[in-house]
């Protein structure tokens, strides 16, 4: 998908998936807000550049005050006890471009995890958005055992399944279709906010 293209990854965490995306892309960049994530996902980059093998830089800062200019995509798992959700980051990601910070060709490919509900829901609403979806069955069932051998409280339950990237190309997307979206997981739907 992101062969000799220039890529971001939004709530990194650990970094298996921008550290992937590295080995395929021009260039790759790991947006991360949390400080003790962000830490270690320096170290694993640089890690890996000593080993011979293509890093990714380091942003440790909330997507929303990021720099995203001169993307060809835009990634990220959902995180609904965040601001990493979809509509949210959709949005910001459309607000960005209309401003002239974030370039015209950039898609979105959102990442769904099919046996997580929120995921379930927010796919259903966002599908007439897509261009395309690839749909990514994985079992990395043996490889969790194997990590976790040694202690037998840590599950492997998500460590197969399914999941969809959908691409979405944030020039096609019309203000309209994200402002009549009733964010059911947003804040200010949940009566969460502050203000």
């Amino acid at each position: 998908w992101f062969h000799n293209r220039r890529i971001a990854e939004l709530g990194t965490r650990h970094g298996d998936s921008v550290l992937c995306y590295a080995q395929r892309a021009r260039s790759a960049l790991a947006v991360e807000y949390t400080e003790a994530y962000c830490r270690q996902l320096q170290l694993r980059s640089a890690q890996t550049v000593a080993k011979g093998r293509r890093g990714f830089a380091t942003v440790c800062s909330d997507y929303r005050t990021a720099n995203l200019s001169n993307l060809d995509y835009v990634t990220w798992w959902q995180d609904v006890s965040t601001p990493l959700r979809d509509m949210s980051v959709l949005r910001h990601l459309h607000n960005e471009m209309a401003s002239g910070r974030l370039a015209r060709k950039t898609v979105a490919v959102v990442l769904f995890n099919t046996d997580w509900a929120p995921d379930s829901k927010s796919y259903m609403k966002l599908r007439h958005l897509f261009e395309r979806e690839i749909s990514v069955r994985f079992d990395e069932r043996a490889s969790c055992r194997a990590d976790h051998r040694a202690d037998h409280r840590l599950s492997c339950g998500r460590a197969s399944g399914e999941f969809i990237a959908a691409f979405i190309p944030l020039a096609s997307i019309r203000w309209w279709s994200l402002r009549i979206w009733n964010d059911p997981l947003s804040p200010l739907h949940l009566g969460c906010t502050d203000k």
